[in-house]
């Protein structure tokens, strides 16, 4: 009884000394939440009404107006998917190979239908996720956003196969590889990138380090004039857990 009666004590003095007065200034603005978005993944094998609904209730129910992804740029990622219809989207993604052995290659004058990248399975799953998605939200006078960190295809282990070396190990050709997409779909689809991150989702099955994701953000970054992307931002990376989270800031910060 008396252990019991000590430990109330204890209790309520510990937290008449973490007592506080909170006072909201509303004056103050800090960050703009733009709005709220989700994946843009979605089961291939769905039927087209039913990814339909998706689509329409995930704006007009739960509010969502921007997209993470939709489209695969990782080579280990998404090797076959099927649409609706059953008619293969890809046997191979984004850029499977190395496209053409020159992280340089100048993306303001390339010819997509002859390049080393996968156009044709990129407009098909651009029309059939991220197109609807968009049309439907500015349909009611919001405003899209779509977040490049569909870059799942580049762990690896068991979420799609190992990173090939021209990427692990080339920091210009890993950039060229997200920022050629990001050309394209802005290009072809007029589909502006809001946000862009290096590596999404580190900490599941990611070979990249820290330092590496800190040394490939400032490549980035550095071909966004060339490119015309002034106004896409760059976000941290979206780490699995409070550990990779913390491991990255710290990273970054040194």
């Amino acid at each position: 009884m008396k252990a019991f009666l000590i430990s109330v004590v204890t209790f309520l003095l510990a937290t008449a000394a973490f007592a506080a007065n909170v006072t909201i200034d509303n004056s103050k603005k800090y960050q703009k939440i733009i709005g709220w978005s989700g994946g843009g993944w979605a089961p291939p094998l769905n039927s087209k009404a039913l990814q339909d609904e998706i689509i329409v209730e995930s704006i007009n129910d739960l509010g969502l107006n921007g997209m993470r992804g939709g489209v695969s740029i990782g080579p280990g990622n998404h090797i076959q998917i099927l649409s609706w219809d059953d008619t293969p989207l890809a046997t191979k993604t984004w850029e499977w190979d190395n496209d053409d052995q020159d992280p340089n290659t100048d993306l303001n004058t390339i010819a997509w239908s002859t390049s080393g990248y996968a156009t044709t399975a990129a407009d098909k799953l651009v029309n059939l996720r991220v197109i609807p998605f968009k049309n439907l939200v500015e349909q009611n006078g919001d405003t899209f956003f779509y977040f490049s960190g569909e870059n799942e295809g580049f762990k690896g282990g068991d979420y799609g196969g190992d990173v090939p070396a021209w990427m692990l190990y080339n920091p210009g050709e890993h950039i060229e590889n997200i920022i050629s997409m990001m050309v394209y779909l802005r290009d072809i689809h007029g589909i502006k990138t809001t946000y862009c991150t290096v590596d999404g989702e580190p900490g599941y099955s990611d070979p990249f380090t820290p330092s590496m994701v800190a040394e490939r953000t400032k490549i980035l970054v550095s071909k966004y004039k060339a490119y015309g992307f002034k106004d896409t931002k760059i976000t941290f990376p979206v780490g699995l857990g409070q550990k990779t989270c913390m491991e990255f800031y710290y990273g970054f910060a040194n």
